[in-house]
């Protein structure tokens, strides 16, 4: 079975990775398409640096399709067409059929062309991806790589604090595991320190509470049990007592001592009853049974069964 920690590392570093690598994926794809409109762009104003001058030539588009060259062979020129005062294009280009209606959202991107400041037309560029020179190409991988050597970078930062959350947060576990196996071999002193005010500090606490009162319960019940023995030892002592000496015949076989020895035993018999009340108490099955009694009486038993201290220290 795995620990918490290394489920802890792994699960800090698929979250890292899976972060990371949705971050690169569209860091490239941004970087591409507006490093492509930054560069179409570029392109468009000198295109239309062309087209005002062959708008000022000819005094209209008529044949612009065929006169202006897309490329000199080196740089690329995206495909174009020119769009009208109503939205239409003039000739086929940029992806649109001669004729056809330019929505308003393409508009929006296009270029005016303006010949004596009057706008002739609006220069339309396909927006698709295009393959760049080689320069163009080399700036673009290069970017890339560093995408994804920041992006390998990342995972191990992401490695290294998984494993250090993962220890920071598992140590406290591991030590409540080891001591809670000391507190069920018997050692009930474990006490623990609390290192954060969060749901593992509560629990720590916690713990460190339970320990404490188990402790202080099982010492509580040492006592009882002292205190218990010595309270049944003494009717035991004065009956063994009485017995013997009523055998060896150092004590007549009178009716006192016989009443001396069956009233301790019945003194005994009562410590026994409330032992099993105690017993009964602490497994929570304790019932009561209200009796009427007399309080003189139960005075006069109190003060009989002391009588032979209290007149021995002249104490009424």
């Amino acid at each position: 079975m795995r620990s918490i920690t290394l489920k802890l590392i792994l699960s800090f570093l698929l979250i890292g990775l899976i972060s990371i690598f949705i971050i690169i994926q569209l860091a490239r794809q941004n970087t591409q398409t507006e490093f492509n409109r930054f560069i179409a762009g570029g392109r468009g104003d000198d295109l239309v640096a062309e087209l005002v001058n062959y708008y000022q030539t000819h005094g209209s588009w008529d044949g612009v399709d065929r006169t202006i060259s897309p490329g000199d062979g080196e740089i690329m020129v995206p495909s174009y067409t020119i769009a009208d005062a109503q939205g239409i294009a003039l000739f086929e280009g940029g992806g649109f059929k001669g004729g056809a209606v330019i929505p308003d959202h393409e508009l929006e991107f296009g270029i005016p062309i303006s010949v004596g400041g009057k706008t002739t037309g609006i220069l339309v560029m396909e927006r698709l991806p295009f393959p760049g020179n080689p320069r163009e190409e080399e700036f673009i991988q290069r970017i890339n790589n560093v995408l994804i050597y920041s992006g390998l970078g990342a995972g191990l930062i992401a490695l290294l604090l998984g494993i250090l959350l993962s220890r920071t947060i598992s140590r406290p576990i591991r030590e409540l595991t080891k001591a809670t196996h000391a507190v069920s071999e018997g050692d009930l002193n474990q006490q623990l320190p609390v290192r954060s005010k969060d749901e593992i500090g509560e629990l720590t606490r916690a713990f460190n509470k339970m320990s404490a009162e188990l402790s202080r319960s099982v010492n509580a019940r040492k006592q009882m049990t002292a205190d218990i023995a010595h309270e049944l030892r003494t009717p035991l002592s004065l009956i063994l007592g009485h017995a013997e000496a009523v055998h060896d015949g150092v004590l007549p076989p009178s009716r006192e001592n016989f009443e001396i020895i069956r009233e301790e035993a019945a003194r005994l018999e009562h410590l026994v009853d409330d032992l099993r009340t105690i017993s009964l108490a602490d497994a929570g099955e304790l019932s009561l049974a209200p009796q009427v009694i007399s309080p003189e009486k139960l005075l006069q038993e109190v003060a009989s069964l002391y009588q032979f201290q209290t007149r021995s220290k002249d104490l009424e």
